[in-house]
């Protein structure tokens, strides 16, 4: 049994059926590398039960103090059932992207069952028509709720589960487990005419793990708040602009201690910590003011090496971030065997064009990468 720290108890508090807050990892697989042949269902609960081991994420679920006195605790939970958490799903013919970035959205958007482990993982198969993905690929899509890890921890979890080789042994066992008791949102904007004549502001969270605890869970993670000049024109000076904003916001970070700050949150109560951010939350819904940031942008490096899960090769991997009131946008920065992926989450009342958003965001990197060149040369 484990307490929350206060950053952790925040993640939870967020949580609501309108923001679940949870983190989503998405990998497409080759089904051609498996020795022996395709994967089977079984062989993935098989594997599965041979790697809870590697994380305790895995098997805990959350124990609420009495009167959310105090924050919650972490418990193993005595009643783990390993094929509530595992579940089976394929897409309809002819299984193409937009069918799969569909049922991405809907498991996203979707609460955990915080009464246990607060993680879940679909295999999805029928990936015939996705570009990249040989006819009969599938999907891994993982959910983990964001108080039990952050975007590094999760990536740890995901090398936990795979292998660097298609063939290589499952990982040796563990003792026997006893449960315990109980920018270019820019031309976007300009082109709906909806740009504020103020600066956007992305809420970049930042990460404070310590390196001499490689195994920590949670998060361990603080924040800054980076104006990202979008009343600035000309795309190079935008961009010195915020590396500026940013290199500024860093140094202030640094200064009072990003972890100081973070562990100055466990003298305020749990409960008094969850009200307030509830009520904050209620109070932006109800009179439809920007009360935070517009956006959040985050970075999470991956592994340089090809993962396998069970054999079959992962050929990409991006995240879906949880939304909050207010904060209707969130970019993830991923990287796979250097490949740099950015991918984001929208709300559809928010956001009804996502298409147009990603060709914005094309269109805003060509150009800066066009004046990068000229620079260049």
């Amino acid at each position: 049994m484990r307490q929350m720290n206060p950053m952790d108890a925040f993640m939870y508090y967020l949580d609501s059926p309108r923001t679940p807050n949870v983190i989503t990892f998405v990998n497409l697989h080759d089904q051609s590398t498996v020795p022996g042949g395709p994967l089977t269902f079984r062989d993935v609960l098989r594997g599965m039960q041979q790697r809870l081991h590697l994380s305790r994420a895995f098997r805990e679920k959350i124990a609420r103090v009495p009167l959310d006195l105090d924050h919650p605790y972490w418990v193993a939970d005595p009643d783990f059932d390993l094929e509530f958490h595992v579940r089976h799903i394929a897409l309809p013919k002819p299984g193409d992207w937009r069918q799969l970035c569909i049922l991405v959205a809907r498991l996203a958007s979707r609460q955990l069952d915080l009464s246990r482990p607060p993680w879940e993982m679909w295999i999805v198969e029928g990936l015939d028509d996705v570009q990249g993905v040989p006819p009969g690929g599938f999907a891994v899509v993982l959910r983990i709720h964001h108080s039990a890890i952050d975007g590094v921890a999760g990536a740890d979890m995901l090398t936990a589960i795979s292998s660097t080789s298609p063939d290589a042994p499952p990982p040796a066992p563990a003792a026997d487990w006893r449960p315990e008791g109980a920018p270019s949102q820019l031309r976007r904007l300009r082109a709906n005419g909806e740009l504020p004549a103020d600066s956007l502001v992305a809420l970049v969270p930042v990460s404070v793990r310590d390196d001499r605890k490689p195994d920590a869970v949670g998060n361990e993670i603080a924040s800054m708040a980076v104006p990202l000049h979008t009343d600035v024109d000309d795309a190079v000076e935008r961009l010195r602009r915020v590396h500026r904003s940013t290199q500024q916001s860093k140094a202030r970070k640094k200064a009072v201690g990003a972890r100081t700050l973070t562990e100055m949150a466990a003298a305020v109560p749990g409960g008094l910590m969850g009200l307030a951010f509830k009520a904050q939350s209620g109070l932006a819904e109800l009179a439809r003011v920007q009360m935070g940031p517009n956006t959040s942008v985050t970075n999470v490096p991956g592994p340089t090496v090809p993962l396998y899960f069970l054999g079959a090769r992962m050929v990409a991997s991006w995240g879906v971030a949880p939304l909050s009131d207010g904060v209707g946008l969130f970019h993830i920065v991923s990287s796979y065997t250097g490949r740099l992926t950015l991918s984001f989450t929208a709300d559809r009342a928010m956001m009804a064009d996502p298409a147009f958003y990603l060709e914005c965001m094309e269109k805003s990197f060509d150009e800066l990468a066009a004046a990068a060149r000229a620079h260049a040369g």
